[in-house]
């Protein structure tokens, strides 16, 4: 049998927003378009986005967002939980051959009225035939902090 390299990765950031406002731009699945940075406005490298569809109904689970990029890959990401008042999310996705069980989950913390922790925590499968393990987690990693949250930040600061 293959053997998968196992990742996970945990981080955190600190977003300038209430959380409630954080937490309704978080849970507008299809709303990624709003905030995500294109690479020179440092956002990540890579393939930029071209478009985000629901499929689905808004605030119903489980929903679907379809991520059209500009290198002609498309990425589907389920949100399969979604609780409003403990303000975590959990979702999965499968972006591309390399890797397999990716499962999310991106929770809120308040620090006061106008600011709060937002932390993402993932784990995936590595397939056997991938070489370099850490560049793949690398890849996630600079998704997370130069997508999410500094999308997110420049979102909120506008």
């Amino acid at each position: 049998m293959a053997k998968f390299s196992r990742v996970e990765i945990h981080k955190s950031e600190h977003i300038k927003a209430s959380s409630g406002d954080l937490w309704s731009v978080i849970t507008d699945w299809a709303g990624i378009q709003r905030w995500w940075l294109t690479e020179p406005e440092g956002g990540r490298p890579g393939p930029g986005l071209l478009s985000c569809e629901l499929l689905g109904t808004p605030d119903i689970t489980p929903r679907t967002r379809r991520i059209s990029l500009d290198n002609g890959s498309i990425v589907e990401e389920t949100l399969l939980h979604q609780n409003d008042q403990s303000r975590r999310i959990y979702y999965n996705m499968t972006p591309n051959a390399q890797v397999q069980s990716y499962f999310a989950t991106m929770f809120i913390d308040e620090v006061d009225q106008n600011s709060c922790i937002l932390h993402v925590s993932s784990c995936f499968d590595v397939a056997p035939d991938v070489a370099d393990v850490d560049a793949v987690k690398s890849k996630f990693e600079a998704t997370y902090e130069k997508a999410l949250f500094n999308g997110l930040r420049a979102y909120f600061d506008k």
